[in-house]
């Protein structure tokens, strides 16, 4: 009877640890990150992102969106893509690399349809980042083409 018995406290002792591991599980589990938001204004335009997390991501969502800003918005001066189209000797990041060869491919792909190189004439007629007359010369045409 004494075996038996040894048995039975040995069942239910592990039934009682995987019954609590099964309740500790549960509870974590349970535990839901909240919602949280990042504001702010980038790219001459502003932004609103709401995420689930259990902390905030506030500082690499901005410290994202700088880098990126600094790297291919043309509406900042000093980003790497700013700096190109002005031929400026630029260090070249790899955010921009892999845009460009992707333009470069899309443009392959669209034979000419999609044309990465067109800011300067679209910048004439005042459609683009740079302020334009709407009504441009041929001359300013012809040297916004080279």
């Amino acid at each position: 009877m004494a075996f038996l018995q040894i048995n039975l406290n040995m069942k239910y002792k592990s039934r009682y640890i995987s019954a609590l591991c099964l309740l500790v599980l549960v509870c974590v589990s349970c535990r839901r990150a909240e919602y949280r938001h990042s504001d702010g204004a980038v790219w001459a335009t502003t932004f609103h992102i709401v995420y689930q997390s259990d902390r905030s991501l506030d500082d690499s969502v901005h410290a994202v969106m700088r880098r990126v800003e600094l790297s291919l918005s043309p509406f900042c001066d000093s980003s790497i893509v700013s700096r190109t189209n002005r031929n400026e000797p630029v260090k070249l990041d790899s955010m921009f690399t892999s845009v460009f060869e992707m333009s470069r491919q899309v443009n392959r792909l669209s034979r000419g349809a999609f044309d990465p190189t067109v800011a300067p004439i679209v910048n004439l007629w005042g459609f683009g980042y740079r302020n334009g007359s709407g009504a441009p010369t041929q001359e300013q045409i012809d040297s916004a083409l080279t």
